[in-house]
């Protein structure tokens, strides 16, 4: 019941935060009302006031995924861990229990100072249980965003969770791949939680040893009562550890986009424009976040000047989310070109934009979109249109 209770309140309390931070989102500011934008940034310091206040803890929070055959290893490394560095070692067997598992630390023990997490990865998410009927994985993007199964998002957090100098190690395989050309789950997880992640661009693999790779005899038939010390550590040796430290924030004035990242360019270029959502505090952009159809009026307006003539058919409302090839459609539609489009079929558009090479990576393979991928799409048109007259 305590525990119950102190949850309870630690919920409330994030409530309270995030409704400091965001709650400006309700207010509309054009026309440059001062004071609502004075009462914006006192909310905003209030809302940091309390989150430094929080406690810090000193534990090491270990996470310990499912793991399928190579469980039982995963379990060892982990108890090895915390008999050199201590911790609490949290099992979690799917993604929305590495959720709660953050949360709950929090709630008990206070902020966040080092994560280790022993489990399989790659470079989009974790995958804390093979099974396949489980909400396993944990992902970088939302929930609902492109996953042929149900899997839970780092974006779910809050990101004061991790306290100033805090670290994160993955021992999963790949997490870093593709560092530093790539967007990697490390990379994200550093920059969302502004924490410092170590993780390996490779394999990782299991070893009697933390310096070298010298692994075990038949690993996923342990005799019983092994008791030896287990480590994870890059199959290509200790060098394809990469550490990857949070990016600078502050694109195109927004606080929450980093310098970098794949669409921070275009992010720039619309904030230059004087684009802002028609309902959101203007430092705040959310990239990841899916757009809505009042959202998507909103980038549409940008090669218009005028919203009103950025519309759809069949969206009754402006919170509804918006697939892509809506998106794409309210674009092309508004600027009045002629796609050679047959009544129902969005297959001309998508062709009309290959052709020019305007659609963002993978657009063909998504169901929903993203705002940042709404910038670029947006951003590509209006140079097609400025160089095309």
């Amino acid at each position: 019941m305590k525990r119950y209770l102190k949850t309870t309140i630690h919920a409330l309390g994030i409530f309270v935060i995030l409704t400091l931070l965001h709650g400006s989102a309700l207010a509309n500011d054009a026309g440059g009302d001062e004071h609502v934008t004075v009462l914006r940034r006192q909310r905003n310091a209030r809302a940091e006031e309390r989150i430094a206040a929080m406690p810090i803890s000193q534990k090491p929070l270990i996470l310990v995924g499912e793991g399928g055959e190579a469980g039982s290893l995963f379990s060892h490394a982990a108890r090895t861990y915390q008999e050199e560095h201590g911790g609490v070692i949290v099992a979690v067997h799917d993604g929305n229990a590495f959720i709660r598992s953050l949360r709950e630390f929090v709630a008990e023990h206070g902020r966040i100072t080092t994560l280790v997490y022993f489990g399989h990865g790659n470079a989009v998410g974790l995958y804390v249980n093979q099974h396949p009927t489980l909400n396993a994985a944990v992902y970088v993007n939302d929930p609902s965003l492109n996953t042929a199964f149900p899997a839970a998002s780092i974006f779910e957090l809050p990101s004061y969770l991790f306290a100033p100098g805090s670290s994160t190690v993955f021992y999963g395989c790949n997490v870093a791949e593709g560092y530093p050309e790539n967007d990697s789950f490390a990379e994200i997880f550093a920059n969302h939680f502004r924490t410092n992640v170590k993780a390996a661009r490779g394999p990782t693999e299991f070893s009697r040893r933390p310096d070298a790779v010298d692994p075990f005899a038949n690993a996923n038939a342990l005799p019983a009562g092994f008791d030896q010390s287990v480590y994870m550590i890059p199959t290509r040796g200790v060098d394809d550890w990469t550490t990857l430290l949070p990016q600078h924030a502050g694109v195109g004035g927004y606080r929450d986009v980093y310098v970098d990242t794949l669409y921070d360019d275009a992010i720039a270029i619309v904030a230059a424009r004087s684009f802002r959502f028609s309902d959101e505090s203007q430092n705040l952009f959310h990239p990841r976040t899916i757009i809505s159809y009042g959202e998507a009026r909103d980038f549409c307006a940008l090669l218009t000047g005028d919203r009103d003539q950025c519309t759809l058919p069949g969206y009754t409302g402006e919170h509804y989310a918006v697939r892509n090839l809506h998106a794409l459609r309210i674009l092309i539609d508004t600027l009045g070109i002629d796609v050679g489009k047959t009544p129902g079929s969005h297959s001309a558009y998508v062709r009309w934009a290959l052709d020019r090479d305007l659609l963002t990576p993978g657009f063909i393979h998504r169901k929903w979109y993203t705002r940042e991928e709404m910038a670029q799409l947006t951003v590509n048109i209006l140079k097609w249109r400025e160089a095309n007259g």
